[in-house]
């Protein structure tokens, strides 16, 4: 497993990224909603929707 680093800026998703939420990896597809109510959409990685510690056994 690579380093992680926070990201804190939503405007550094990238569509190429790969992110850990809750010990889970996911990509990033889009941001939706209005400028109030900003929605970021994740999928989780095909084989990686279980948790990451499991995996690195």
């Amino acid at each position: 497993m690579q380093n992680l680093t926070r990201i804190h800026d939503s405007t550094l998703l990238t569509q190429s990224g790969v992110y850990q939420i809750d010990r889970t990896l996911y990509r990033y597809l889009e941001k939706t909603g209005t400028v109030k109510a900003q929605q970021y959409i994740f999928r989780p990685l095909p084989d990686f929707s279980r948790d990451v510690e499991s995996q690195m056994l």
